[in-house]
C-alpha cells in the first residue's frame, strides 16, 4: 500500500520512524497524533476507529463512510481532503456511524426521544451490561436515567405515538371497539381496549376485577369508552362532529360478556351492532371435542406420556439421543396451554411423529447400562396399538377445526368467513366416519353430540350480520350451491335460524335509527343482489381475489344503499384477536427498575410499541389465505381442489409426513406441567382428574 494509491495515508506523516528497538516502522495519525504500524491492516484499522470518534472528515471520511457528506467537518476535528475518493470500500470500515461530541440541546431531546421509543418493547439499555458498553464507547452522549425514561420521555413519546393515531382514525368511517380479558405482569386482571378498522390500534387498558364485574359495571365503562374515543379523536370538549358513525363492539363468549352484548345492542348504546369472538367460539368447541369419553382419555394417555419422557432427566437424554439416529433431529414430545385447546392437537400430532422413536425406547434403554428401567404403563402405551389408532383418529377429525380456528384469527380474514366456516365445520361433522367413534370407543350418538355442542357455542357469538355478510359475500355462492345441492336448502341454516330471514332481519338491526325509506330502499337491493345472476364480467367476479370491504365500494353504481351498509360491516374484524397479541406484548415488556413499572406506564409502553408496529405493517388486501381456498371450493368435484379432510376408513396408524409438521409451535404447556406436578406420582393416566383438564363444571 503506497502513499500514493490509497487517501489513508493522508492521515499519516509521511516520514515512518523507528522507535526503540522496534523491528516496524511507525507514522503518526495526524488526527489524534498516536504512533501506528506501518503494517496496511494497522493502518486501516486505526482509520476506522477515528472515523468512529468523528475524527476523521471530509473526502477520507466519506471514503470509510459514503452517507457521510463530504462537506461535514465539526468543529475542533482534522479537515483532509482528497481529490479523487477510492474506488473500493471495505465492509468493516463502512459498518462503523459517526458520532458528534457536542451534541446541541435539540438534538440531544431528538435522541432521548427516539432511545426512549426503541426501549419501550424490551428495557434493553436498562441494564448494567450495556451501560458499560456505552461507557467503554467513550462517546459524549450520555444515556437518560432510568427515571427520566419512565417519566417524562415516555410520556412524550406516548404523546407523539397517540396523536399519529388520532390522524389516523380521524380519516375512518367505521370501527370496531373490542374488549379482550387479560392479565398483566403481576398477574393482575385488566382488559385491553382495541380499535380496528379494520387494523386494531391500541386504546387503553381496563384495569377491573373481571371475575366480580357484572355487565351492568362493564356496560358503563364501555359506553364511556365510546364517549372518550370520539372526543379525542375529534380533540374537542363535546362530540358534535361525530367522527367514527359507524362502530361495532366485539368481546369474548362468557355469560357476561354475553349480557353485556345484549344490553349494548339497544339503540341507545351508540353501537351499531355487537358479536361474540370467532375464534373463541371454536376454542371452546375443540374443548367440548376434548371432553368426549373415548377422546378424554387418549389426551390424558397422551399427557402421561409426554410427562414421563420431560421429568425423568436419564429417561430424556436417551430418548433425545435415540431421535437423532432415527429422526436424525432432536424433536420432544409437547404439552399444551388450557387455554389454547389447539395445542392438543399439536401435540398429537408430535406425538404420532414420534412413535417409531417412543417404539424403539424401551429396548433402547434395556440395552444401555444404566441404573433404569421403564415403568410399565409407559412400555404399555407406547407398545398398544389400539392408543396409536385412537391418535390418528383424533389427528384426522381435529387437525382441520384447529386450521379453521387459526383462520379466523388472522388479520385478514372477512366477517363474511365466520358463517362460512361454521358451515365448512357442520360438513366436516357429517362427513365423519362412525368407525372413527368406534375406533375411539365413544359411546352415544357422537354427531348427534357435536352438532348440538357446535350450534351452542355458535349461538354465544353470533348475531343476524354475520349471515348478512356471508349471504352478500358473492365469493361462497358456490360453496352455498354446493351445499344446498347435496345435503338440502335447510343444511346452510345453522340452528333453527333460517339463512334469507336472519339476513333481512341484520338489516332491520343495522337500520333501526334510520328513516323508513331508506331501510326499504336498502332491503329492496338486498333482494335484487340474492336474485342476481353470477357473471363473469360484473364487479364482483372482476375483483374477487380482493377483500369483500374494497369490492363493495366499487359496487356503489349497482347498490349504492346496500354498499353503503356493508362496507363497514365488512371493515369488521372476525375477533378480538388483536387485542390478545398486544396481551402478550405487554408481558413481555421488561424493566430492571421494577418499581417504575406501574399500571399507566405499561399501558403507555404498549401502546407505543402496537402502535408503532401497526403503522409500518402491510396489511392484508387480498384473499391469500390457503384455508379461504378451501372453503371457497368446498364440495368441488375437482381432482386439483383441496378437499375437506374426511374420514372414510380407519386403517392401522401411519406415521405422519415430516413436512405436516411444524416445528416451530412452541406450546410449553406450563399450566399443565404445573398440574401433572401434582396428581402424578406415577404414570397411570386415570389419576388426573377432569376438572383439572377441563375446569370446575367437568
Amino acid at each position: 500500500m503506497g502513499c500514493t494509491k490509497d487517501p489513508v495515508w493522508k492521515l499519516y506523516t509521511t516520514t515512518p520512524a523507528r522507535k526503540g528497538t522496534a523491528k516496524t516502522s511507525v507514522v503518526q495519525c495526524l488526527a489524534c497524533n498516536s504512533d501506528i504500524c506501518t503494517v496496511a491492516t494497522s493502518l486501516k484499522t486505526h482509520a476506522a476507529v477515528c472515523l468512529a470518534r468523528a475524527y476523521i472528515v471530509g473526502q477520507v471520511a466519506v471514503h470509510f463512510n459514503p452517507s457521510l457528506p463530504a462537506t461535514f467537518a465539526p468543529v475542533g476535528r482534522l479537515q483532509i481532503e482528497t481529490a479523487e475518493p477510492p474506488a473500493k470500500r471495505s465492509h468493516v470500515q463502512t459498518s462503523f456511524t459517526v458520532c458528534q461530541t457536542k451534541v446541541s440541546v435539540a438534538k440531544k431531546a431528538n435522541l432521548d426521544a427516539l432511545l426512549a421509543k426503541a426501549m419501550c418493547l424490551f428495557a434493553l439499555f436498562d441494564t448494567p451490561a450495556f451501560q458499560a458498553f456505552f461507557a467503554a464507547l467513550n462517546a459524549s452522549y450520555k444515556l437518560p436515567t432510568p427515571s427520566e425514561l419512565s417519566g417524562a420521555l415516555l410520556r412524550t413519546c406516548y404523546d407523539a405515538t397517540m396523536n399519529e393515531t388520532r390522524q389516523f382514525l380521524r380519516a375512518c368511517k367505521a370501527a370496531t371497539i373490542t374488549v379482550d380479558g387479560a392479565t398483566d405482569i403481576n398477574r393482575r386482571s385488566a382488559m385491553n381496549v382495541m380499535l380496528c378498522v379494520p387494523e386494531p390500534r391500541f386504546l387503553e387498558t381496563l384495569d377491573v376485577k373481571i371475575a366480580r364485574e357484572t355487565a351492568e359495571v362493564l356496560h358503563a365503562h364501555v359506553v364511556g369508552i365510546l364517549s372518550r374515543t370520539r372526543r379525542w379523536i375529534a380533540d374537542s370538549v363535546t362530540a358534535d362532529a361525530a367522527p367514527l358513525p359507524f362502530v361495532a363492539f366485539a368481546s369474548d363468549s362468557c355469560n357476561t360478556m354475553r349480557l353485556l352484548r345484549q344490553m349494548l345492542d339497544s339503540p341507545e348504546s351508540g353501537f351499531a351492532f355487537t358479536y361474540g369472538c370467532a375464534p373463541h367460539a371454536l376454542n371452546n368447541f375443540v374443548k367440548d371435542m376434548c371432553a368426549m369419553d373415548g377422546v378424554c382419555i387418549v389426551l390424558k394417555r397422551t399427557m402421561a406420556l409426554v410427562k414421563a419422557v420431560r421429568q425423568v432427566n436419564l429417561l430424556r437424554k436417551l430418548f433425545e439421543s435415540l431421535c437423532k439416529v432415527v429422526l436424525q433431529k432432536v424433536l420432544l414430545p409437547i404439552l399444551y396451554s388450557s387455554t389454547r385447546w389447539g395445542g392438543a392437537v399439536h401435540m398429537l400430532e408430535r406425538v404420532l411423529k414420534l412413535r417409531p422413536v417412543l417404539a424403539a425406547l424401551p429396548g433402547h434403554v434395556a440395552g444401555q447400562d444404566v441404573d433404569y428401567e421403564i415403568e410399565e404403563p409407559l412400555a404399555a402405551t407406547v407398545n398398544d396399538r389400539g392408543y396409536w389408532k385412537s391418535v390418528d383418529v383424533m389427528c384426522s377429525i381435529m387437525k382441520s377445526i384447529t386450521d379453521a380456528l387459526v383462520y379466523l384469527e388472522g388479520d385478514g380474514t372477512p366477517l363474511s368467513a365466520v358463517y362460512a366456516t361454521f358451515v365448512w365445520i357442520k360438513v366436516h361433522i357429517h362427513e365423519i366416519a362412525p368407525a372413527a367413534w368406534t375406533a375411539l370407543r365413544y359411546k352415544g350418538d357422537a354427531k348427534a353430540h357435536l352438532l348440538g355442542r357446535f350450534v351452542y357455542q355458535f349461538d354465544r357469538i353470533s348475531t343476524p350480520v354475520h349471515a348478512l355478510a356471508f349471504r352478500c359475500d358473492p365469493v361462497f355462492d358456490g360453496m352455498r350451491q354446493r351445499v344446498a345441492s347435496k345435503y338440502g336448502v335447510n343444511f346452510i341454516n345453522i340452528g333453527s335460524k333460517e339463512l334469507l330471514s336472519t339476513a333481512r332481519s341484520a338489516i332491520d338491526l343495522l337500520l333501526r335509527k334510520e328513516n323508513e325509506e331508506r331501510q326499504y330502499a336498502t332491503l329492496e337491493e338486498f333482494c335484487a343482489f340474492c336474485e342476481r345472476e353470477p357473471s363473469t364480467f360484473d364487479v364482483f367476479a372482476a375483483m374477487a381475489n380482493l377483500m369483500p370491504r374494497l369490492v363493495w365500494g366499487q359496487a356503489r353504481g349497482l347498490y349504492s344503499n346496500l354498499a353503503d351498509l356493508l362496507v363497514p360491516v365488512f371493515s369488521c374484524p372476525t375477533s378480538a384477536a388483536a387485542g390478545e397479541r398486544n396481551h402478550k406484548t405487554s408481558k413481555a415488556i421488561l424493566t430492571r427498575n421494577r418499581a417504575s413499572l406501574m399500571a399507566a406506564k405499561v399501558e403507555m409502553q404498549c401502546a407505543i410499541a402496537y402502535n408503532a408496529s401497526q403503522k409500518t405493517r402491510l396489511h392484508v388486501t387480498r384473499r391469500s389465505s390457503k384455508f379461504n381456498k378451501t372453503l371457497i371450493d368446498l364440495l368441488q368435484p375437482q381432482e386439483d381442489v383441496v378437499p375437506v379432510v374426511l374420514l372414510n376408513q380407519v386403517e392401522e396408524s401411519s406415521i405422519v409426513a415430516d413436512e405436516s409438521f411444524d416445528d416451530g409451535f412452541d406450546f410449553d404447556g406450563q399450566d399443565i406441567d404445573r398440574i401433572l406436578d401434582t396428581v402424578l406420582d406415577t404414570l397411570a393416566f386415570d389419576q388426573i382428574p377432569d376438572r383439572l383438564l377441563f375446569g370446575e363444571e367437568a
